[in-house]
């Protein structure tokens, strides 16, 4: 399943999510703090920038 790490007020994360729904493309959120940043998800993006896209083979995009 395709995983999407956001931030629900962030207005690109916003497009991301809001595309993915309108195509009925089934996706997990994960919800990330900016001014908070886990050392799991800059493991995943080390620029610590939103959002970032997951595909079912663990391609970042």
């Amino acid at each position: 399943m395709i995983k999407l790490f956001q931030f629900k007020l962030c207005p690109f994360s916003r497009r991301v999510r809001f595309t993915l729904e309108e195509y009925n493309i089934s996706f997990v959120t994960i919800d990330e703090i900016i001014w908070n940043k886990r050392k799991e998800f800059l493991a995943i993006n080390p620029a610590g920038t939103l959002p970032v896209l997951i595909d079912e083979a663990d391609d970042i995009l």
